[in-house]
């Protein structure tokens, strides 16, 4: 290889590296944005309906880390009536919570609306730093998320999911889920 073209690679290098190490730590930084970007279905995929119809009939009982859910699953909601979860952190780990898995767990909370995940600009998120005492004996923090779906009128699965790692909005840790119905007129 001339010296020439060494110089021109070199050069070339020189200045396409840096670029490239800075458009990564943009998308890495930026990550949590668009993962949860964009819009989700007003309707329910007809396939899912009889899962939808079970779920409304026999829900599945709730977890430990979640503390109450609003309206009542299985109850008929309107079509942009908000909905409200309590979750306790401390129910996603043996040792409870000290304070920072709220933070995790906030930092990672997704809500799905038949099978998509809504904007994150569309829930409000609240953290309560008043430690309550689960059934076990473990502590916890308080999660409050709420959201106003505007729906159309039939039956919709909603999903909500949280990690327990200081990572988790990166899609890093073990994930936690729950799943229930509404049927909006």
């Amino acid at each position: 290889m001339s010296r020439g073209k060494l110089k021109v690679r070199r050069k070339f290098l020189f200045f396409f590296l840096p670029l490239l190490c800075i458009f990564i730590t943009l998308m890495i930084l930026t990550y949590p944005l668009w993962l949860n970007v964009g819009g989700f279905q007003r309707t329910l995929d007809s396939r899912l309906v009889p899962t939808a119809e079970y779920m409304l009939i026999h829900p599945v009982s709730t977890p430990a880390f979640i503390g109450s859910i609003s309206p009542p699953i299985g109850a008929t909601i309107g079509h942009g009536e908000k909905v409200c979860l309590s979750i306790f952190p401390g129910g996603l780990s043996n040792r409870g919570d000290s304070g920072e898995l709220s933070r995790d767990v906030a930092g990672s909370l997704r809500i799905v609306i038949n099978t998509q995940v809504i904007p994150i600009d569309a829930t409000q998120i609240q953290m309560v730093y008043i430690m309550h005492t689960l059934d076990d004996g473990r502590h916890s923090g308080l999660v409050n998320v709420c959201f106003s779906p505007d729906l159309a009128t039939g039956i919709h699965i909603f999903q909500v999911e949280m990690r327990n790692s200081i990572l988790g909005a990166f899609g890093i840790g073990e994930i936690f889920s729950y799943s229930w119905a509404y049927k909006v007129q």
